[in-house]
């Protein structure tokens, strides 16, 4: 990730950053599972739903599976 400043329209450091929590909210999106029936889904869990249009793949933990 890339600190970017729109009034400088540059990069900052991190060093020059000040952090701070703020409060988000967490979606579930339902993705269709590729060869699989109509019901199949996989849900994901994000803060950023966003990126929903530029997903192209998922990575599934192989011990964790789609439970």
């Amino acid at each position: 990730m890339v600190n970017w400043s729109p009034k400088l329209q540059t990069a900052v450091s991190d060093l020059e950053v000040e952090y701070s929590e703020e409060p988000g909210t967490l979606c579930d999106i339902k993705y269709c599972v590729a060869g699989g029936s109509r019901s199949d889904f996989l849900t994901i869990a994000t803060t950023w739903p966003e990126t929903l249009f530029g997903d192209v793949a998922i990575a599934v933990h192989p011990q964790r599976g789609l439970e």
